[in-house]
């Protein structure tokens, strides 16, 4: 069930259609450790290592790894859920899965092994980093699912060579150390991950989406609560933005906005089985929130037009961001009722050397992306933003990266977030499982004079 398609702004994509578990072989050269790395310092490609925002992409003297190869190879689909639908036949299923997105048990991949991490990436429609560009809305947040909950195994390759093979379908294995997990979200600086096996949920049978707009922020915050309360577990997305954000993606891009201007606007997606059921508890929910006040003004969406339009006022706010200026962007995570303030609090402090300060993000997963745009890069308009909104931030117990890793911008800043045992801890394993530090060098950890001689 392989398809090769291009992707986007990169050389080749392929997609690989997954079931209900997937396991993904790798390839054959990577098990012999003479035609790894050869002692050369690597960046593989793909995933958190590769992300923009951070800097985990720059080679920075390394080989950079693998580009331009096939995504991946199917090894297993895995047993489909009993009772399930009939199956249509892999290449069907990767047709339906590319033309619709991953949304469910028919999944999709859209990658390029080796993989350097993995990690659940809380986005607008909740990916996962390095497995999907465009794949499915894993809650968000919003039904509290736990972060990594996708990635059930994997098999990392070490920087000697050693194929850390822990490849399983299994959902619960106690027996020992978890050590997936260490490779998770570690931007390539531990292992190569060359195989994966994910739990893909099922494709919603019913989605509905509705638009709505907020009078403040504490408005937004009461309608998620009301929101969590009436549609439980079909809630599937909870989104916020700014006015700013609207008023950006309307100059730059030509989006309108299907509701009245609000200071605050909120996207609300519920995912389900049974349309008739999904309708009824969201039109509940609608005329409640309308009733008391806490929504001004919104619209719905059930059909698929629709709603891409309607996502694409959410999803396109960072392109419309870059039409503005020079973007500073951070990426944090936030208890909720706090989240908010810090746009207001860097708002105030910046003035007029900003051009916009903008707030939106994932109120499910309490993760903002602070975003400020001026004419052009300033030095001075950079030293006012950092280090305060770190030391901000750590002061309201948040975490100075929600999403996008530390890579090697904000490598430095890790003990905003972390212990200084923490960050000790995590140096000792970078030193005993990469000894020469050839694997993605002088990313996510600060140098460390200590274990210098280890």
């Amino acid at each position: 069930g392989v398809e090769e398609r291009p992707g986007r702004g990169q050389s080749r994509g392929v997609c690989v259609q997954v079931h209900q578990r997937s396991h993904v072989r790798p390839w054959p050269f990577l098990r012999a450790p003479s035609l790894l790395f050869g002692g050369l310092r690597a960046r593989p490609q793909g995933s958190a290592a590769e992300t923009g925002c951070e800097g985990g992409k720059e080679a920075l003297e390394a080989l950079q790894l693998w580009r331009g190869r096939p995504a991946a190879r199917l090894l297993d689909e895995g047993s489909p859920i009993p009772g399930g639908d009939a199956d249509p036949g892999p290449l069907s299923r990767a047709q339906a899965a590319f033309r619709g997105g991953v949304r469910g048990g028919l999944g999709l991949l859209r990658a390029r092994p080796p993989w350097t991490s993995l990690h659940r990436c809380s986005g607008a429609r909740g990916r996962e980093c390095g497995l999907a560009q465009d794949g499915p809305r894993l809650q968000s947040g919003a039904a509290q699912a736990p972060d990594h909950g996708g990635g059930l195994a994997d098999t990392p390759v070490l920087a000697d060579g050693l194929v850390l093979d822990c490849l399983t379908s299994l959902r619960k294995d106690n027996t020992g150390y978890d050590l997936k997990q260490l490779f998770i979200g570690s931007e390539g600086t531990l292992g190569v991950i060359t195989a994966i096996s994910i739990l893909c949920p099922r494709k919603p049978k019913a989605v509905n989406l509705a638009f709505l707009g907020c009078a403040s922020f504490a408005e937004v915050l009461k309608t998620f609560s009301t929101c969590k309360g009436m549609l439980g577990e079909i809630l599937s997305a909870y989104e916020f933005m700014d006015d700013r954000c609207m008023q950006l993606v309307e100059s730059h891009l030509r989006l309108s906005n299907p509701v009245k201007e609000n200071p605050f606007y909120v996207l609300i997606e519920t995912s389900g089985s049974d349309a008739r059921h999904d309708e009824e508890k969201l039109n509940n929910f609608l005329e409640q929130v309308m009733s008391s006040g806490l929504v001004t003004d919104g619209t719905v969406a059930t059909d698929n037009t629709k709603i891409k339009m309607l996502w694409a006022l959410r999803e396109r706010i960072t392109e419309a961001l870059s039409c503005d200026g020079y973007v500073y962007k951070y990426d944090i995570s936030l208890p909720v009722e706090k989240l908010y303030d810090i746009v207001i609090d860097i708002r105030s402090r910046l003035g007029q050397s900003a051009k916009s300060v903008v707030g939106y993000g994932h109120l499910g997963d309490g993760n903002l992306h602070l975003n400020v745009t001026a004419e052009a890069y300033s030095a001075s308009l950079l030293n006012a933003i950092e280090p305060y909104v770190y030391e901000w931030t750590a002061r309201h117990q948040g975490s100075i990266s929600a999403e996008h890793g530390l890579g090697f911008k904000k490598k430095d800043f890790i003990g905003y977030s972390k212990a200084p045992e923490a960050v000790v801890l995590m140096q000792r394993l970078k030193a005993m499982l990469d000894p020469k530090g050839i694997l993605n060098p002088y990313k996510t950890l600060p140098a460390s004079p200590e274990l210098a001689g280890l």
